[in-house]
């Protein structure tokens, strides 16, 4: 697989708490690179003019990939109200791009997620490493997690669908148990009522 980089350009939107744009820039030059920091993180890096900033992509953050085949994919930040448009992207390269940040952050669910003091209180070191491509324990990773999420919700389903198939029992004073009742009591007296004094000794 190619390396998880991409010379593009991009547009940066900024939203208020409504959602409205409330700043915009544009670099007609940029270079995205997908990489892990220290924590093991999957953090995107962005490059225009030599300022770099760092996007860590969490489960919250949504891609827009509907004109990927054009070259131009947005990745919005909900939490951070930033919005990422990448276009003049060579269209192969951001579908592989897009893939490969979609499966590691699957993948990364799979492990123990640190806890904000966790990270606050570590000593290790800031790092970015180039994330290393796509291999077969990545899908075989996310195939299985995806087929125990499959079997969890058949689990947990099931019970209720059985428990509604059972019906109801007639309260005591409904109208069906008083028929039943009126029933018993007329088969016993056909049953067992008292011979006549011409029956046959």
């Amino acid at each position: 697989m190619e390396s998880a980089e991409l010379s593009c350009s991009i547009t940066m939107q900024t939203l208020n708490v409504s959602g409205e744009i409330i700043k915009r820039h544009t670099s007609r030059t940029a270079n995205v690179i997908v990489g892990r920091n220290q924590f093991k993180d999957v953090i995107l890096k962005v490059t225009i003019n030599n300022n770099v900033t760092k996007y860590c992509m969490t489960e919250d953050v949504k891609v827009h990939k509907r004109f990927v085949r054009e070259g131009k994919a947005t990745i919005a930040f909900p939490q951070k109200r930033i919005q990422l448009l990448l276009s003049n992207c060579p269209p192969h390269k951001l579908n592989a791009l897009i893939k490969c940040v979609a499966l590691k952050v699957e993948c990364s669910k799979s492990k123990k997620p640190l806890t904000a003091r966790m990270r606050l209180l570590s000593d290790m070191p800031h790092t970015f490493e180039e994330i290393s491509p796509l291999n077969e324990k990545d899908v075989n990773t996310v195939n299985d997690m995806r087929a125990k999420a499959e079997e969890a919700k058949g689990s947990t389903t099931t019970p209720h669908q059985a428990k509604r198939r059972v019906q109801k029992r007639p309260r005591p004073d409904s109208e069906d148990t008083q028929n039943v009742v009126r029933s018993t009591r007329l088969s016993f007296y056909t049953v067992f009522r008292p011979h006549s004094k011409h029956s046959v000794q």
